[in-house]
Order: C-alpha cells, then structure tokens, then sequence
C-alpha cells in the first residue's frame, strides 16, 4: 500500500543520469496549459492533461529543471492560482495521488516521484506501528523490498535516481539494505520508494535486543528439565541426527565441550574447495552457518546469549560432562545477528538470517529476540519460513511486565500461525510453577509459558581463564605458558606434534613439514611494521598446523589475543627465554595443554524468555523428530495442547498452561494408555480386558493410531494383546 505522506527537503548529491529531465531548454512533446510564473508564483488551469507535460510547462516558464521518475501515467486536473512550486507539488500528492520529491540545491533541481493510489489494502490486525525514535532504527538506513520480478535494471536505477548507496542485498530475496544520501530522511526517502510503484515496502532498519536477564551463575541448576518432564520424554525419543535447530543469536561457542559434537555442519561446503560458494547459497565457506551481523563465516559468540539458549536446546547428554539439553540430538544451526561485542541486533541482518534458515532446510528457528515496532518485511520474511520451509517458529515474548496483546512485541506478536510466542515460567512452589515476575503475558499473543528463570546452562569458554603449559618430549618438566584469547581448548591430555620453526610466521617461512605439528613463531615483524598474531596462526592454520606456540621477542612472558573467535588452532604464548629453549632443541617433539581452568566456569545462569523460548525449541524439536510429517501448526498445537494447566497463568497466556513435553509425546506415542491419563497402569488394564472380552469398544484417533492393527479405527481384542504382549500396560 502507497502511503501518502506530503513533504520538502532539501538533499545535496551529484548529478545523476536517469528519469526524464526536464529544463527550459526541454521540447515537450504535448501541449501544456497556459502558466504564468511572477514573483515567485505560478498560476494555471489544468485539464486531464499528463503530469509530465504540466511539469514540462513550469520547467519552461520558470527555468527550473524538473526531473520525474518514469512511473504510472498520471492524469491531472488542477487549478492554480497565484502558488509557489513547492505548492503545487503538495497539492499534486493530494486525494489519490502519492507525489514524492527533493530539492537539490547545486543545481536547483527538482526530483519527483509519483504514483496513482488504487486503494489503501486490509488493514493488519494487532499491528503497532508508529514511527521509530531514533534509538530504535539504525540511522541513515532504510530496508526496501521491491514487487516480485521488478527488472535488475529498474531496481539499480531507483536506486540512484533516489541517491541511495545499497549497502547489501539479502541473497535470495529481493530486499535490499540502503544507505540514504546525505541529509535525507528516511520517511521521504521511503515515500520515495513507495511512490514508484515499484516497492512493496520501504522500512527503517529497525533494531530488536535479545530478551534475557543476568542473574546470579550459581542459582537453580537445570530445573527446567524436570518441570517438562523431559527425562521421561527421552524414553520415546531424544531427537534426530538430521533435526537442524537454527538458532537466530550472538551465535554460538562452536567449540565447546557440550555443543560440538551437536552444530550442524553444511556437508557441501566442509567438503568442498576452500574460498569456494559450493553449495551455491550465496555463502563462502559457510560451515556452520552465518555471522549476519559481521558478514562472514564464524558465527561465533562473544556475548553468551545464544551459546546459553543452544545449550539449553541440544547440550550434549551421556558424555559424563556438563548439562543435558532438551533435546540431545539435534544439529544447531548459528545465525548471528548481533556484532561482535556488540548489544543490539538490526532487522536486515534477522532478515537474512530467517532466508538462510529457510533455504538451508531449518525445521525449528529460535528467535529469542524482540522490539516494539511492527515491521511488513519482517512479517513477509517469517510468514514465507512457514509457508515455503515450513519451519516453526519459537519466538520469546519478553521482559516487561506487559500484556502484549495491548502492547504487542515482534516477532512474537506477528500473526503467523506457525509462530509459537513463549512466557517466562518460574516454580513457586515443588511441582508448581507461575508466571515470572518479569515476563510479558497475553491471553491471546502468549501462547504457553516454559522455564525462564534461573536457568543453567552452557556459557562460551572464549573469556574463561585457561591452565596453559607445554612439555618436551623425554622430560617431565611442565613449562609455563598462556593460552592466548580465543584459542582451541584441549583436554588434560593437551595435543602433540614435532615443532617446526616458522619464523615470524609469514607465508614464505612456513614449511610445508608443520602440516599436523605444532609452529614454533617469534613475536615482532620484519622492519617493525604491524603482524598481528591472527595473522601469523592463520598463516600456519593454512598449511595445517595443529597447534602454535609464539614466544617473546622481549625478556619475560606474555599474554595476545587471537582478535575475534573462530576456528583456531591451539596457540600458547610464551617467554623468549622457552622459546630460545625450544630453538636449541630442534627438532623436538612437544606436547600443549590449554585445558579451561575450572570447568564449571563455562556453565552459568540466565533468565529471560528467551531462555523459555529455547526450552520450547527443544521440545519441538523432539516432536518433529519422533513424528517428523507432523507440520509446524500441528506441533504447535500438540504443545499448546498438552500443557499443564495452571491457576496462575491461566488468564495470562493463550494454552493457560505450562510445557510439558511428556505428555505432548504421549499423546502420540503412549501404547496402553487406554483412559488417557498419560500413564499405564491397573486402569488401562481393567479398560484392556474389557476390550479383549468385547463389552466395549474404542475409537482410534490420529494420535494412537500406532497401535491399531486391524485397520478398522476401532480398538479391540487384537489391539489389547498387542499392547499387552509388548509389555505396555503393567498391572
């Protein structure tokens, strides 16, 4: 829908070749009306006539060049009478009209935009727009999505005829992130783009925060599995290998000891050509996803947000450490929208996740984020997820207190039916729990509430101090060495490998022999100039070191940085004086250890829906697992379904209950629970026998279907031993 919004401003840029430029020295080929133009003011009667060729006229009469985008054909009837310019064209963008401009003072010249509106659309329900403050966009910037199949040609020169630089196009879609000339606003430069016809939506680049809550590390661990009843969910399933989560963060600690072995990994790019796109999606090298927000391949985490929210979803269970996650087999899948050490997360870089997650074959998204204003090309973006992928989505209702049917919160608020909005539950008393105190509710844009306060889960080991030191084969000496920021963990046992000198580290020094062994390499650079250490591991890591060890160019020892996380390899710094030991002692075969100094340093608390959101997550994802042709809205209805109802929230949130993942299996998968109470007991035996004897009979629905065996719909005798002799009902 065009929306017609009247305004001048004033704009500074270069000449720009396209549009119809018209000037005193223009011929128009039609006939104009008769103008006058005397100080200052024009007068006319216009009658049906183009608006190309009334502009042509005031351009001829006054000496000011007019330049018009190529847009519908508009007809115009207009009486003037005495009026400046900049009058006319506000009265032009009246009634049916949208009429766009700017001024451009080098020059004089006039820039016009215009389009007919044919109707103002539905109006969207539950929406809440109202015009960003400043805060809550990224400044000078603007989303513009463009109609389906509008040429590439036509997209660039809009484009420039507005004055826009496009800062990135979302692979796959055509929206496109804009930068707006200098001096513009962004509400005429979106009634610009609106004006052409071309446009589907024009939108700031709004910003969305991540919805979580610090609290104390060392409350409350991992309550949250017992108030779903996952453990006892795990009996039935505990996921599926080919079950991708992706999880819309900060990203993720892709190396850490309980996730690892759980991230999804694209088969197409780990094993193809380095610095190749090979799967064709528009990523290089995107091997476990995408960091948005930096636009490259390491969606690492430096916040803890997401690697929390990951842990709580898939940790890794039965590897005799850590946590468990909801669902234990599953592959996360890290799309990070929020920057390094950053603390806000913008609507194009979601965008482009949620298309990634789409296209990559997510069946869950977890977006554990939101903001107050409404956005069409976030809606369009969300709603095509569900429609084309069919992914549900888990969205966090937020932290304030709020009743956001009244004041809604988006994504969760959008009405998408695959959109599951969660609230935040804490236990107020054994077996019970309630609303938290800080989470937002709404008996209709809240659709269940799940664990959200003090919860345990995993932290990225990236800012967790290490106990670092090497050995030299033969010897029994531990010598002492830092674990540089962002390295490799090891375990106890560390890495071993003969080490091989490489200099400074440059390309040309390292010998092709350090290829799984450990790069011995000095601090410094030739001549003074800057050699950063990722520079120098990355030269290693690329000829295949294992490991690095870099030692002083000074007396004493040191601590470095890696810069910013990624797959390194283990690097330690060291003194000069080890590092002159080492030397002596070429060729020499060594052993390092950078193992987290106190494990349980990499675990901690949060709270938050968004916590909540990825208990919901989890157990979606151990729903699609166990019965994957099960659709988004129909897991969505399972779960709302099969929760336990509580007083407290009853009136607060849509399902007026709390997530219980073992009885939305259950209700699936539960031979011989015959009354449908979700256990097996001496009733369901007393409903059997009845069955085998024939007193009474008992319709099959959808959902115990699995063990029906005479195809009729009905339960009877031949059911009843079935589930008898698999030993489901205990007596």
């Amino acid at each position: 829908m065009l929306q017609k919004r009247l305004f001048s401003h004033l704009l500074i840029f270069g000449t720009l070749l396209l549009g119809m430029q018209l000037s005193a020295s223009a011929q128009a080929p039609c006939k104009s009306p008769g103008i006058t133009f005397t100080a200052g003011k024009l007068s006319f009667e216009a009658k049906a006539i183009s608006l190309d060729c009334l502009m042509a006229g005031i351009s001829r009469e006054t000496g000011i060049p007019i330049r018009i985008w190529p847009g519908a054909p508009l007809k115009v009837t207009l009486s003037v009478d005495n009026m400046d310019l900049e009058s006319v064209f506000r009265t032009l963008g009246a009634g049916t009209n949208a009429l766009a401009y700017t001024r451009i003072p080098q020059t004089g010249e006039y820039r016009l935009v215009s389009a007919h509106i044919t109707g103002k659309g539905p109006a969207q329900p539950g929406r809440k727009k109202p015009v960003p403050a400043p805060a809550d966009a990224v400044p000078g910037e603007l989303l513009v999505q463009f109609k389906d199949h509008v040429p590439p040609d036509s997209i660039q020169a809009l484009h420039r005829f507005i004055g826009s630089r496009i800062l990135r196009q979302i692979p796959g879609r055509n929206i496109f992130r804009i930068k707006i000339a200098a001096g513009m606003t962004r509400e005429i430069a979106a009634d610009m783009y609106l004006a052409s016809g071309l446009v589907k939506a024009a939108e700031p680049n709004l910003i969305r925060r991540r919805q979580t809550m610090p609290d104390d590390p060392k409350i409350a661990r991992q309550w949250g599995l017992s108030a779903i009843q996952a453990p006892a969910a795990w009996e039935t399933t505990t996921g599926a290998a080919d079950l991708i989560i992706a999880l819309i963060d900060t990203g993720v600690d892709l190396s850490h000891s309980d996730l690892a072995e759980n991230i999804w990994t694209n088969s197409a790019e780990a094993n193809g050509l380095e610095n190749v796109d090979d799967d064709g999606n528009g990523y290089v090298d995107d091997i476990h996803g995408w960091d948005m927000a930096d636009n490259d391949n390491q969606p690492y985490d430096t916040n803890g947000h997401g690697t929390h929210i990951a842990g709580t979803i898939g940790a890794v269970t039965g590897n005799g450490t850590g946590i468990a996650g909801v669902c234990p087999r599953v592959r996360i899948m890290s799309l990070k929208v929020e920057p390094d050490n950053g603390s806000t997360m913008t609507l194009a870089d979601i965008i482009e996740a949620v298309t990634y997650a789409q296209n990559m074959g997510a069946a869950i998204v977890n977006c554990s984020f939101g903001a107050d204003f409404y956005s069409d090309i976030e809606f369009n973006a969300f709603k095509k997820l569900a429609d084309t992928a069919g992914a549900l989505i888990i969205a966090s209702a937020g932290n304030e207190n709020r009743d956001i049917d009244l004041d809604p919160l988006y994504p969760a608020a959008y009405e998408v039916p695959a959109i599951v909005s969660v609230a935040s539950s804490s236990e107020i008393a054994p077996g019970e729990y309630g609303l938290s105190d800080f989470s937002n509710y709404g008996a209709a844009n809240a659709d269940l509430m799940a664990p959200g306060n003090d919860i345990y889960s995993t932290l990225p080991s990236s800012g967790v101090t290490t106990q670092a030191y090497f050995s030299i084969d033969g010897e029994n000496t531990q010598y002492p060495a830092e674990g540089m920021t962002y390295s490799q963990r090891t375990d106890a046992q560390g890495i071993t490998g003969i080490l091989i000198d490489c200099g400074y580290g440059y390309p040309n020094e390292i010998p092709s022999s350090v290829k799984d062994n450990i790069a011995l390499i000095k601090r410094g650079a030739f001549q003074g100039a800057d050699f950063y250490f990722y520079e120098k591991v990355a030269n290693a890591q690329a000829v295949g070191a294992a490991g690095a060890v870099i030692y002083n160019n000074v007396s004493g020892e040191f601590a470095g940085t890696l810069g910013t996380p990624g797959e390194w390899i283990t690097t330690v710094s060291i003194s000069l004086e080890n590092g002159e030991l080492l030397l002596s002692k070429l060729p020499v075969q060594v052993t390092l250890v950078n193992k987290t100094a106190d494990p349980d340093a990499i675990y901690g608390s949060l709270s938050g829906t968004s916590m909540a959101a990825g208990f919901v997550s989890g157990a979606a994802g151990l729903v699609k697992a166990f019965a994957p042709q099960k659709t988004a809205t129909e897991i969505k209805a399972l779960l709302m379904n099969n929760t336990d109802v509580m007083p407290k929230p009853a009136s607060k949130v849509l399902s007026s209950g709390h997530l219980n993942i073992f009885k939305t299996l259950a209700s699936l998968t539960l031979p011989g629970d015959l009354n449908k109470d979700f256990k097996r007991g001496l009733n369901d035996a007393f409903i059997g026998l009845k069955l085998m004897s024939g007193q009474v009979t008992q319709d099959i629905s959808e959902e115990t279907s699995h063990w029906e065996t005479q195809g009729d719909g009905r339960a009877g005798m031949s059911e009843t031993l079935k589930a008898l002799q698999a030993g489901s009902i205990a007596f």
